[in-house]
């Protein structure tokens, strides 16, 4: 809906940014980690976009990036919210009051300290001194959507600090209050009574049922993401796990125990390596160049883990030595090259291998270079190693 205004003051920004004080505005500002309202602002001599509104001591501040024209003080212009963002970010702030009070009531000791609520995902911090795990997080999903189809009437109401401070069973950040300006009290019928500067749904039925999509971190500090695209969330997801199953040739519910059983054999393998590696000796080509020597070896389906000891071995023996190293994958993957130099011997092997004709892609120290190549002829490695020295 249109608003007619003017505007009382004009505060230069950056550029085509303002921040514009309007006499009247239906806009709602930043507050209780809720992005401020967004919209247009426009007149006969002038239109401009209103990216966000923050609340100051001079009032609301529109932070306005100019399209055309130039604004006035004075100037009657109307204003307009952008509906569909607010009432998204209205359902997201509300999601955020019952995933906090769920959390809190089930697990003592645990309570926000921050909301980043957005009209696609949100993000709610807290502090806990236990762990996080999938089971807390599927219980509290339940819980939720159950409170949100039990379409709880939801109320606002403005308490000056002493009456708030008096309201028993309210959740508030006293140091974050004003203290003498009036609180919004937010209330869900028999479930929650928070302080809060948003804006609020009139009852839960009207928030979509929501899914929590990962947490992180570690005690105390903890975060989660969720969003209120529950069913569309589940279907890319499903589509995702059914496809991944079927390539793996493993039962969706198999997946979590198939996946923690490869992580132990790939322990297993790493360990295995490691005791093998050092014994491997590499059948090299040896070229003589000037007082020293090049090696080389073709090495199909061999990883850089592998061969890494053996190479370095041979450089503590011949410091003058280079060596290179060039590992065909046995199936489509690019070919991994390696490419060492002694301690005394100093050449520029970045330089090296942005040969065009050795289509290599790599990175390193001045002492060692690896990555891939679309090269897999080692007569033509050969030649430019040669040739390059």
């Amino acid at each position: 809906m249109k608003l007619k205004t003017s505007i009382v003051d004009i505060i230069k920004a950056d550029g085509k940014n303002l921040k514009i004080l309007l006499d009247v505005s239906d806009f709602h500002p930043a507050g209780g980690g809720q992005p401020g309202d967004s919209g247009t602002i426009f007149a006969d001599t002038f239109q401009g976009q209103i990216i966000d509104t923050i609340k100051d001591q001079r009032g609301k501040l529109h932070l306005t990036r100019v399209k055309n024209g130039t604004p006035v003080q004075g100037l009657e212009v109307e204003i307009e919210v952008d509906g569909q963002r607010h009432q998204l970010l209205t359902k997201m702030h509300s999601a955020q009051h019952l995933i906090s009070r769920v959390l809190e009531n089930n697990h003592n000791g645990m309570f926000t300290t921050k909301a980043n609520i957005d009209e696609n995902e949100s993000t709610i911090y807290f502090k806990y001194d236990g762990d996080f795990n999938w089971d807390m997080i599927f219980t509290t999903e339940d819980r939720v959507n159950a409170v949100i189809n039990e379409n709880r009437k939801v109320t606002s109401s403005l308490l000056s600090p002493e009456e708030a401070r008096e309201m028993e069973g309210l959740t508030a950040k006293w140091d974050r209050l004003p203290e003498n300006d009036t609180i919004q009290v937010i209330n869900v019928e028999d479930f929650d009574i928070t302080a809060c500067s948003g804006t609020h749904v009139h009852s839960t039925g009207e928030i979509p049922n929501l899914i929590i999509i990962n947490f992180k971190g570690s005690s105390p500090d903890w975060e989660i993401k969720f969003c209120l695209l529950r069913e569309e969330f589940q279907t890319s997801h499903s589509r995702i796990i059914r496809q991944f199953s079927k390539n793996i040739d493993c039962p969706p519910e198999k997946l979590e125990r198939t996946y923690i059983k490869l992580q132990q054999d790939n322990k297993r393998q790493r360990k295995i390596i490691e005791k093998l590696r050092h014994l491997i000796e590499i059948p090299w080509e040896i070229t003589e160049i000037g007082q020293s020597y090049m090696y080389f070896a073709v090495l199909p389906g061999f990883t850089k883990d592998l061969v890494m000891s053996a190479a370095k071995k041979q450089l503590i023996n011949n410091p003058e030595a280079i060596v290179f190293i060039l590992m065909p994958s046995e199936d489509t993957l690019p070919t991994g090259f390696l490419l060492l130099q002694g301690e005394k011997t100093n050449v520029d092997l970045k330089k090296l291998i942005q040969v065009s004709e050795l289509k290599a892609h790599g990175g390193g120290d001045g002492k060692m270079l690896s990555g891939i190549t679309g090269c897999n002829s080692i007569n033509t490695w050969k030649g430019t190693l040669l040739k390059y020295i």
